[in-house]
């Protein structure tokens, strides 16, 4: 019988590296997890690179209780994505981090995630997420509310998303909000799966949809997944995560003076992906995904393997 994994009481991991080049300083990444209980967890990582840069890069405190309504609770830096992501997805590094080990470091971590409260809830067919969120750097502070409600209808589900977000200048103390509704379905059949979501937006740049489709299907020696996404020209891509070519534009929310890029800005396209079985130990993969911009700008890449 393996061991559960929640019966550690933690562990520290500590990487020192320099590259080949001689002129190049030593640099360290530092883990450190504490596991007290089976349902207590708390995770600490330090970097420093070699440029010199020392902060922290992610601090959380989980809490998973056992029978119980709510399912987990994250106070820190996590990951999370409701339904395909046009809302709250996995969107990277939007605002810099410090520079150097400091109390603002350690409250707003160099992490490519969220940083705040993370709630998951499920009793019986339904299940519940929710996210507070504020990441800060020294020009801009990005705040971010969402919840996600799911029912499961057999081998359906069915959601609502809601997501709040305020961005503010903190230099002038301009501001800009957004909030975004989204609907999603999920549903399985025997050889595989179709999803949707379409998102809208309301706020100081308004924009009618964030629309995604997703499936495969699976075939006797085969297997199609195909997706198809279509994004307005002002849809505010501050937390979003969900399907996009790799086509990154310029766009500013201008009433802040933020410039970031984007790659879901005024996007359409697709991605068509299969893998045939030529053997019992060979497969075909052939993937291909396209991009347009409504600007003129598109991207069509193809690749395939054995």
């Amino acid at each position: 019988e393996q061991p559960d994994p929640r019966d550690s009481y933690g562990s520290v991991r500590q990487q020192w590296y320099r590259p080949l080049e001689q002129d190049k300083p030593w640099a360290y990444n530092t883990d450190l997890r504490l596991q007290p209980s089976r349902s207590i967890r708390s995770d600490l990582s330090l970097r420093r690179s070699r440029t010199g840069t020392e902060r922290f890069v992610r601090r959380s405190l989980t809490w998973t209780p056992d029978n119980s309504p709510l399912r987990r609770l994250t106070l820190g830096n996590f990951t999370t994505r409701f339904a395909m992501g046009s809302i709250i997805g996995h969107p990277g590094k939007l605002l810099t981090s410090p520079k150097r080990l400091s109390g603002q470091s350690l409250l707003f971590p160099d992490y490519a995630g969220y940083n705040g409260l993370l709630s998951e809830w499920r009793l019986r067919q339904w299940h519940a997420q929710t996210v507070t969120a504020l990441s800060r750097d020294e020009h801009f502070e990005l705040l971010t509310a969402a919840a996600n409600i799911e029912r499961n209808y057999q081998r359906s589900r069915f959601g609502i998303i809601s997501g709040l977000h305020r961005l503010r200048n903190r230099h002038d103390d301009a501001t800009t909000t957004d909030f975004n509704l989204g609907l999603a379905g999920h549903t399985r059949y025997s050889s595989g799966y179709v999803r949707s979501e379409i998102s809208y937006q309301l706020g100081d740049r308004p924009s009618w949809r964030a629309a995604l489709l997703e499936g495969r299907h699976r075939f006797r020696h085969a297997q199609l997944s195909y997706a198809l996404w279509a994004y307005g020209n002002n849809w505010h891509d501050l937390t979003a995560g969900s399907k996009s070519a790799i086509l990154r534009l310029p766009d500013t929310v201008s009433n802040v003076a933020f410039a970031y890029s984007s790659r879901r800005v005024g996007q359409n396209g697709g991605l068509l992906r299969t893998i045939v079985k030529l053997s019992p130990q060979l497969d075909l993969t052939n993937n291909l995904v396209a991009g347009y911009h409504t600007d003129g700008s598109h991207r069509f890449q193809w690749l395939a393997a054995l």
